[in-house]
């Protein structure tokens, strides 16, 4: 069931304030039109250039209903597009769950985009598991299956940067952690999609999440 933020919500965004009751028998849509201007106080527009407009995608690695990643994907794009604009899907570029979708879900529709003026754009941040952060402790590397080590921070210090980056909106699908070892109480959602979502939020962008 998708979840509306309760974060205060912005001028730009008279739709997000008010509230959403799912359909009992249907999933959710994101509401159209859903391209107000950036608000985000690092998002500056430069002139003459193309206006973009920006949603970060986040989402569990476990979640496994994609198609519905793609619907809501779908809704976002406005009836018509605005010739000009560049649509820019912002994402971690994980293998796995909602990010893997993005890449393809942007190039299969990249060209009745483009032949309507705009331009449909996928923006990857994958994470750099091989370094450690400066602030990193000594001894907190871990061991792959293969004998090679990588920085457990790394997925969390590129979904802050991601957030750092602007967003006009977040979308993030969230399934239950899978983490083996975790302590919290359970049921709760996967960490690094939640944290993700959190931090959009602290930083004013709108969030929509849905579960499973």
């Amino acid at each position: 069931m998708p979840s509306t933020s309760t974060a205060p919500v912005p001028h730009d965004y008279p739709f997000l304030a008010q509230p959403r009751t799912a359909h009992p028998s249907a999933d959710m849509p994101c509401a159209a039109p859903f391209w107000p201007r950036h608000t985000h106080p690092r998002v500056t527009p430069v002139k003459g250039a193309p206006v973009s407009y920006r949603v970060l995608i986040t989402g569990s690695r476990s979640w496994k209903d994609l198609g519905r990643v793609r619907d809501r994907l779908m809704d976002l794009l406005p009836d018509p597009v605005e010739p000009g604009a560049e649509y820019v899907f912002v994402h971690g570029k994980c293998g796995k769950g909602p990010d893997a979708v993005v890449d393809d879900w942007c190039e299969e529709n990249a060209w009745w985009v483009d032949n309507l003026g705009a331009a449909l754009i996928s923006e990857p941040h994958p994470a750099d598991w091989d370094h450690c952060a400066p602030d990193c402790r000594p001894g907190h590397r871990q061991r792959r299956r293969d004998g090679s080590t990588y920085c457990p921070g790394a997925g969390l210090r590129r979904d802050a940067h991601m957030v750092e980056l602007g967003a006009d909106l977040c979308l993030a699908f969230i399934a239950p952690c899978t983490l083996r070892g975790c302590r919290r109480r359970k049921p709760h959602g996967s960490h690094g999609a939640s944290y993700t979502a959190d931090l959009a939020e602290k930083a004013g962008i709108p969030v929509r999440r849905w579960y499973e």
